[in-house]
């Protein structure tokens, strides 16, 4: 195993209630923690004795989504998310620019027809932003 985290999606793509992402790597616990903003913590690693739930925001600050951390071990996890494709694909992109290994099919990655049918006349670098519009409530 590499130094690097590691995220898979391993729920189907497309449109669903929930999103799961398989996360393993050394110091899980400290790299979860990175990812969410949980209110009112400060500590530096996730709990890994019961679920967590936090926030997890792009580079920019704004939300993508509310999350779900739920241990298997040491070293892997859960990571629950809304189901939209478009907040799916922005939060493994946030993983992405955190240096994980992204181990799903990302926007960028897909063949035109598929990426038009998850994400319809979505250009590949508005997924980020997309999703923290959608998170707000605008319309798109």
């Amino acid at each position: 195993m590499s130094g690097r985290p590691r995220a898979a999606l391993v729920s189907p793509t497309g449109r669903a209630a929930l999103a799961i992402v398989r996360t393993s790597g050394p110091d899980l616990a400290v790299r979860l923690a990175a990812l969410l903003e949980r209110p009112n913590v400060t500590a530096r690693a996730l709990p890994f004795d019961r679920p967590s739930y936090g926030r997890v925001r792009a580079a920019a600050g704004a939300v993508i989504d509310d999350g779900v951390v739920i241990p298997i071990s040491d070293s892997s996890a859960l990571l629950t998310l809304h189901g939209n494709p478009v907040v799916v694909e922005a939060v493994l992109a946030r993983l992405a620019e955190l240096g994980w290994e992204v181990e799903a099919p990302l926007a960028t990655d897909l063949g035109v027809g598929e990426r038009d049918r998850l994400f319809p006349g979505l250009p590949p670098a508005t997924v980020v932003e997309r999703a923290t519009t959608m998170r707000a409530g605008a319309s798109l």
